[in-house]
Parts: structure tokens; C-alpha cells; sequence
């Protein structure tokens, strides 16, 4: 996490005269990426998205009009599984400061005073995955979380279950804590992951092409890309889905992003909120990571990964700017950071433009 900060805050001194177009920025940060690796941007200004789509092609990228291609978004499913809990807060059937453990159907080993606030922004001491599964992803690599199931999620809560932090004290990434968030959200209101998804989120905001059902967007997807540019395996989450089994395009994200600039909604601006700080530049909202850029501007962002697929979204609330890029590129190739190199890169040009305006 360290790493990611100081990379992302040295991207943040803008520079009208160094702006470049989106095709101008993937030739060049693509430069390491392999044969067929294909990414959709939305870039969005107020009211106006403008989409872009490339694939590489020897050594250069063509533009693909792939706006509503289908890609894995990986962890950015822990903004949206947020976005239930903040919904939940906001309709009073849930409390930020309520124990998990108030919300599911076993006990939790040592009795941890977890709270649904501290899954939400990686204070809850959990560790980054549970000791459990790493045996079941020596043994599937291409699918590591497949057959993690809420038999195994019972038996690491009441039989294995540590702490590594104090609780609601400092941030420490946990794909265990969103999983288990999102369970306890299900378990609560007696509905599925997707159920949940559906009916909160994304058929109110329209976006059809969003699901956490692979079976349903089959058509549309982007076959995911293994670091040396191969074929490879989609991800099943299982139990753990709400920490990152989403599927999506640009096209249903940037609506998604719009919505969030909406000042009266008090569900996006429960979730914007600042919970936990890190460091002088950056702190933790509900899901959201909030970026306090070299220029003064406050971003709020959030990447993610799988085998297959590599994603980064990065919105300016208060100038309702943005952008999002969805990749098949793998979140193990060596140059993966480079998505949100650009994603950044974009921002900053979207920050000049306003600048000289």
C-alpha cells in the first residue's frame, strides 16, 4: 500500500503544457503490454462522458469502440458494497458503528468488537485474506478464490479467525473484511450479493450491463489476459464476491460516477466521507480512497485486479470530473500500474483544462 501512494502522489503536479490525448497515453504506457490487451476509458466532465477504446496490435494500439465491452472491475466492487452499507445507514436499518457480528449467523473467535464502519474502510485489524484459502489458491491459481464457500468463511470466523491491528485505528487492506461486509449486508436483509446490487444500485442508475453473474454478460466480455498475454481464467469470488466478483463496462461505470457528484444524495455523500486518515494526502472514506492531489484538489479512487483484468476509477466530486479505465491486462503483469498511471494522467489534464477555462 505504501508503494501505491507515493506512486500515485508523484503524478499529481499539474502541467497544462505536458497534456496529452488518451490515444497519446496509451501508446505510451502501453508500450509493455501484450499482443490484444484491449482498454475502455470514460472520461467525464459534468454531464458529458466522452468514451474511447483501444487494442494493441503488434507494437501499436488501434482504437475499438468498446464502450460497452464487459470487463472483471475487481476490487472496485468494494465502492459498491460500500454504497449497500451506506444505503443501509441512510434508510436506518444499519449502523455504521453496529458489530458484524450483530449481522451473521455464527460467532466470531475471540469475540472481535468489529464494526460494519471498519470493514468498510480496512480498519478492522482482519488480515488482507484468511488463512484458509491459500492452500485452495496454491492449488487453482487461475481461480484462487473457486470453492471458497461459506462452510470455509464459518470455519476461519470461529475456529481461526486474528486480528493484526487494533481495531479503528489504522487502515490496513482487507479483501477478507469486504467479503465478510458484504456477507453480513446479505445476511441482514435476507437477500443475495447481486439481489442487493440490483436493487440499490445499478437498475436505478440504469446500467444493465452490471452484474456479478458472468453468465449474463457472456456475449460482451473481455476474455481476460494472463501477464504473458494468454487466455486465462475469470475469477468466482464465492462468499467473498463483495470484495471484488463485479462485472462491468465504461459505459454503465460513468453513470455510476455521475451519480456520485449528486451534493443532495445522501447516500453517496455518507459514503465520500472522510472515516480514517493514512497519511497528510491521503484517507479512507466508505470504499473510497480520498487523494489529496499536489494542486489542492481532493480526488476520491479505486483500482482493482484479478488474474485476467486490470481497472482504476478516479472522480473529483466538487469539479464533477472523472475517468475510468477497464483492461484485460493482468493485475500481475509487471507493468500493471500503469493503469492508473493513465487514469491519473487524464485527471490531471481534465484539472488543466479547467485551469485555463
Amino acid at each position: 500500500m505504501k508503494r501505491i501512494i507515493t506512486f500515485l502522489l508523484s503524478l499529481f503536479a499539474l502541467d497544462s503544457s505536458t497534456a496529452q490525448t488518451p490515444a497519446e497515453l496509451v501508446q505510451k504506457y502501453g508500450k509493455a503490454f501484450p499482443q490484444y490487451t484491449e482498454l475502455a476509458f470514460a472520461v467525464i466532465e459534468g454531464d458529458e462522458v466522452s468514451f474511447y477504446g483501444f487494442i494493441k496490435k503488434d507494437s501499436t494500439f488501434e482504437t475499438k469502440d468498446n464502450a460497452n465491452a464487459i470487463f472483471e472491475v475487481g476490487s472496485i466492487t468494494k465502492v459498491f458494497t460500500s454504497t449497500l452499507l451506506a444505503d443501509q445507514v441512510v434508510n436506518k436499518k444499519m449502523k455504521l458503528n453496529q458489530l458484524v457480528k450483530k449481522s451473521l449467523p455464527f460467532k466470531l473467535k475471540g469475540n472481535p468488537k468489529i464494526t460494519l464502519a471498519s470493514l468498510s474502510n480496512h480498519s478492522s485489524g482482519l488480515p488482507r485474506l484468511p488463512d484458509n484459502i491459500f492452500a485452495m489458491m496454491v492449488n487453482n491459481p487461475d481461480n484462487p478464490y473457486k470453492g471458497y464457500n461459506e462452510e470455509k468463511l464459518k470455519e476461519y470466523c470461529t475456529k481461526q479467525l486474528s486480528l493484526k491491528g487494533t481495531i479503528g485505528k489504522q487502515s490496513d487492506y482487507s479483501n477478507l473484511g469486504a467479503g465478510l461486509l458484504g456477507y453480513a449486508i446479505c445476511q441482514e436483509t435476507q437477500k443475495s450479493y447481486e439481489e442487493l446490487l440490483q436493487e440499490t444500485i445499478f437498475k436505478p442508475l440504469k446500467m444493465p450491463q452490471t452484474t456479478t453473474n458472468r453468465s449474463l454478460v457472456e456475449e460482451q466480455l473481455i476474455r481476460g489476459l494472463d501477464p504473458k498475454g494468454k487466455v486465462t481464467s475469470n475469477w468466482d469470488l464465492e462468499v467473498l464476491a463483495s470484495a471484488g466478483n463485479v462485472l462491468s463496462s465504461v459505459q454503465d461505470l460513468s453513470k455510476f460516477m455521475i451519480a456520485n457528484f449528486d451534493r443532495q444524495n445522501p447516500v453517496f455523500q455518507l459514503q465520500q466521507t472522510k472515516t480514517i486518515s493514512i497519511n497528510k494526502n491521503m484517507a479512507v472514506a466508505l470504499g473510497w480512497h480520498i487523494i489529496k492531489t499536489k494542486t489542492g484538489k481532493k480526488l476520491h479512487w479505486h483500482n482493482g485486479g484479478t488474474g485476467g483484468y486490470t481497472s482504476s476509477m478516479a472522480i473529483d466530486v466538487e469539479h464533477k470530473k472523472g475517468v475510468v479505465i477497464l483492461s484485460n491486462l493482468s493485475a500481475f503483469h509487471r507493468k500493471t500500474g500503469n493503469i492508473d498511471a493513465l487514469v491519473f494522467k487524464l485527471m490531471e489534464t481534465l484539472e488543466a483544462g479547467s485551469e485555463e477555462e
